[in-house]
């Protein structure tokens, strides 16, 4: 590896996040938060699902219906993402439902 090279790698994610079911999380977890604000409810719950802000930055790419997809960067392969979010709490893992590479 030259001491040019950059040995921190980027992986492109997405995670499937039901707006309904975060909005639940971040009401019940932390009743004096500004819950009909949906950018910090999904910043949120993907900071506690994943154990720290491992998506960043992120951008809602599609919403249907309660389903958004988010689309972001991590320095974390997805596996690692998936092992994070099946770790946490049932409320999150009901919220943050997929991430995919």
């Amino acid at each position: 590896m030259s001491p040019d090279s950059d040995d921190r790698a980027m992986y492109h994610v997405q995670a499937q996040v039901d707006v309904t079911a975060a909005t639940r999380h971040v009401s019940t977890a932390h009743p004096y938060t500004p819950s009909r604000d949906t950018d910090f409810v999904i910043k949120t719950v993907l900071t506690e699902a994943m154990s720290g802000a491992a998506i960043r930055p992120w951008d809602i790419a599609v919403q249907s219906g309660r389903m958004v997809t988010i689309v972001g960067y991590s320095a974390m392969p997805p596996d690692e993402l998936g092992q994070r979010l099946a770790l946490a709490q049932p409320g999150l893992r009901e919220a943050v439902q997929r991430i995919l590479g």
